[in-house]
């Protein structure tokens, strides 16, 4: 009988100590770029991050992160006028992160401990990771080992 494929939620729950909580809200995020590299609305990460300060905030993310990769402008019009908003923030989800991670909030400090407890995971099991590729390669099975970047 085949094993059932476990996607990155069911595994970060069953095998991690990382609050379920916060991996919900994290996935949900994920799930945002699923379909749209750029399908985080700012408005969604300011409050997430309790991030009050719009226009501060845009002006760090001009600032600090990178247009087309971490962020997309989207112009609604193309006039500004004094007073009305004409343009629209979207983030990607390597942008949410390194945001999330160097915000000064609590669900900042959550973010960064979560990448904290994966590192501490990885190096918990690596061994064991190690081993089981070494024990399928020696009995002439294949294996495939994918690089992944997203």
């Amino acid at each position: 009988m085949a094993k059932k494929p476990i996607n990155l939620k069911e595994f970060l729950t069953r095998y991690t100590a990382i609050p379920e909580r916060f991996i919900n809200e994290y996935m949900e995020f994920y799930d945002m770029c699923r379909n749209d590299k750029f399908g985080i609305p700012i408005e969604k990460v300011m409050n997430y991050l309790g991030i009050t300060n719009r226009l501060k905030f845009e002006e760090r993310l001009r600032k600090n992160y990178k247009l087309e990769q971490d962020y997309r402008i989207i112009r609604l019009s193309q006039r500004s006028f004094k007073g009305i908003k004409d343009n629209h923030y979207m983030i990607s989800f390597k942008g949410f992160e390194r945001i999330a991670m160097k915000s000064n909030t609590k669900k900042g400090h959550e973010f960064s401990d979560y990448f904290i407890m994966l590192r501490k995971f990885i190096d918990y099991y690596k061994q064991h990771f190690s081993d089981k590729i070494i024990d399928l390669a020696k009995s002439n099975k294949f294996i495939y080992i994918l690089l992944v970047n997203k």
